[in-house]
């Protein structure tokens, strides 16, 4: 039987400016001479991906990282245009790009725009700074303000803002603080993620952290149902795991991956699902994109999936 057509794209970008002490994902720290070299390698990717599925014209393309915002203008739009060449867009085409705070500026959003991107979404993870600081974030809450604003005055209307809760330290009242906060700026799209300790990150090592985080967890579900029945009640719809969205603004790669729609990744760490398979991408840059040179997928796992899973 033959695996279903695939519609929907990932695309990895590694860099950050600085990496995050509770990040566990495949990141870098930025590197804006090698931006180029490894957009190649991933737009190369890319086509071999295609030549090698049934597809149908794109209906989701998810940027995200790391941090896709560290691309210049110019590398957006080099981006998308190799991705254009490759893959044939839908008019309904929903396309998502992860962006930092701190690189919110109005022409960069412009260049998104023009570029085809129609949906951002927001890392800002607390409206409170000592949070920010704790997580290691860049921005200021001045900065968040300031950056919001210029998203309106640009004319953005779709738009996903990223909270975290259970951190370590973090009351309940704290928590509703930041989701009315989150609230005031009139996002289309909040997701939630709780705060987990990975082993080999600083925040895992560290037993301070670990400490005060796990007094955290007492009441991180609390929160969680209290913002889940807050959003519901003002008309949000609450859907896949930790995703609330107004009417019609949802999602589409959160919903295609919760339906088990195949998709496919590409970059470094970058995962896909065919219908029948899955697979993952090594995590090295430098061994992702001399594979690829050498015309070898760069692949670090590949497995057929039991009717069960």
């Amino acid at each position: 039987m033959s695996n279903p057509a695939i519609s929907a794209l990932y695309v990895h970008i590694p860099f950050c400016h600085r990496i995050c002490p509770f990040c566990s994902f495949a990141v870098r720290k930025n590197r804006p001479s090698f931006h180029r070299e490894y957009l190649e390698a991933v737009l190369l990717e890319t086509r071999r991906r295609i030549h090698g599925n049934t597809i149908n014209d794109l209906e989701s393309l998810y940027i995200g990282g790391g941090t896709p915002s560290v691309l210049s203008s110019t590398e957006i739009i080099f981006l998308m245009q190799g991705i254009r060449q490759s893959w044939p867009l839908s008019k309904q085409c929903q396309i998502s790009l992860e962006c930092n705070p701190e690189d919110i500026q109005p022409n960069y959003l412009g260049t998104l725009l023009h570029s085809g991107v129609n949906r951002l979404s927001i890392g800002v993870q607390s409206f409170q700074e000592e949070f920010l600081k704790s997580l290691g974030r860049n921005h200021t809450v001045e900065h968040l303000r300031q950056n919001l604003i210029a998203l309106r005055d640009v004319g953005w209307t779709n738009v996903n803002v990223d909270l975290m809760f259970g951190l370590p330290n973090q009351t309940f009242t704290q928590f509703q603080f930041d989701v009315n906060k989150a609230l005031e700026w009139e996002p289309t799209h909040l997701s939630f993620y709780a705060l987990e300790l990975v082993e080999h990150t600083p925040y895992g090592k560290s037993e301070r952290i670990r400490k005060s985080w796990q007094e955290a967890q007492e009441i991180t579900t609390d929160m969680f149902l209290w913002a889940s029945n807050y959003l519901e009640d003002n008309g949000w719809e609450h859907y896949e795991v930790s995703n609330f969205a107004k009417p019609r603004y949802q999602g589409r790669m959160n919903q295609m991956v919760w339906n088990g729609s195949g998709y496919l990744g590409v970059g470094v760490g970058a995962h896909s699902y065919d219908g029948q398979s899955r697979w993952g991408n090594l995590r090295s840059l430098r061994q992702y994109v001399e594979l690829l040179k050498k015309n070898c997928w760069p692949t670090s796992f590949s497995e057929t999936l039991t009717h069960n899973q």
